[in-house]
């Protein structure tokens, strides 16, 4: 089990792991996925699928912002 608001709960959740598949929501998105693309980085994750949306590329709203910190942290 891990708990993305957790970091600390994650590494043992990531290893092993060869992906990471993110769909996270909400305004904590990108803080939350970050712990997310962190830990699996750590543990050596070679593949990670985020689920993102239309207009993160232009970051105009809250919504696509969210995506838009979260995209760039991966990359």
């Amino acid at each position: 089990r891990a708990d993305l608001d957790d970091p600390a709960s994650l590494p043992d959740a990531m290893r092993g792991a060869d992906h990471l598949f993110l769909a996270t929501a909400g305004v904590d998105l990108a803080r939350l996925e970050r712990h997310a693309v962190d830990a699996a980085r750590a543990a050596g994750v070679r593949h990670v699928v985020k689920l993102s949306v239309i207009g993160a590329d232009q970051p105009t709203i809250a919504f696509t912002r969210f995506h838009h910190e979260s995209e760039r942290h991966l990359m």
